[in-house]
């Protein structure tokens, strides 16, 4: 999938803007509170929101989404391609309840709307919530708790190489848009996690054969953990001397 473009009427901080995105790697910039943020988290929203709300249910959107001027309804549209056909994306929220809109413009220039076009949607995204949320449009105020998620799904999901599946995916889709080649990428890949996680052991989660001694090749995490030991260990003969 490539995003094409983004326009808004109203949504959060954001009134009667309009971008249109190039093929290959873009870069939103501007002064802090400028609205960057709040573009990408109204495309995520535009894919994943569903625009039935539910004042308590969807108290977390609406707190973030809605602009304290105290406008009733927001709006996203995202023009996108897959496979070489192009859509269009509209959706309006209402924030009294009321149910708002959804509508999809397809490639012949026909429209379909509600449920039809949520469920194309779904078809066209191909991903989960919390895949859109964790990898597809990760903010970066949110690390620590995106890492928790990363490791909390693979986790779940055994069978599943993490690492390899991660890799995988942003290689192809920054491949497909012209940004850096996936061989590049995956090197890069690569590096980081050799240097982070050398001699660590992530099935029994601790250091390689269980040694504590410094090893060459040793990751940060594994320094990490040595660190947290020493530090332990001093704190028990500190408790000792103290007593």
């Amino acid at each position: 999938m490539k995003i094409k473009g983004f326009s808004t009427e109203q949504f959060a901080g954001i009134q009667d803007k309009q971008l249109s995105f190039s093929d290959g790697i873009n870069v939103i910039f501007g002064d802090n509170e400028a609205g960057k943020s709040t573009v990408i988290c109204a495309i995520y929203r535009a894919f994943t929101e569903s625009t039935k709300l539910d004042k308590r249910k969807s108290k977390e959107f609406i707190d973030e989404c809605f602009p304290t001027s105290g406008a009733n309804i927001i709006d996203a549209r995202v023009d996108f391609s897959e496979n070489n056909e192009t859509y269009r994306l509209s959706k309006e929220w209402d924030i009294n309840g009321n149910d708002g809109r959804t509508r999809l413009k397809l490639p012949d220039g026909s429209f379909i709307s509600g449920e039809n076009s949520e469920k194309k949607l779904r078809e066209l995204v191909k991903y989960g919530n919390s895949i859109c949320e964790n990898l597809i449009f990760a903010r970066q105020n949110h690390a620590e708790q995106i890492l928790d998620w990363c490791f909390e799904f693979f986790g779940k999901n055994p069978k599943s190489d993490g690492i390899s599946e991660a890799k995988q995916t942003v290689s192809s889709a920054l491949s497909a848009v012209g940004g850096v080649s996936a061989d590049k990428f995956s090197e890069e890949i690569c590096a980081v996690i050799a240097e982070k996680s050398g001699r660590w052991d992530f099935d029994r989660n601790q250091p390689e054969k269980g040694r504590m001694d410094w090893q060459k090749g040793t990751g940060s995490i594994v320094k990490a953990f040595y660190e947290y030991k020493n530090a332990e260990n001093a704190l028990v003969e500190a408790k000792k001397t103290e007593a």
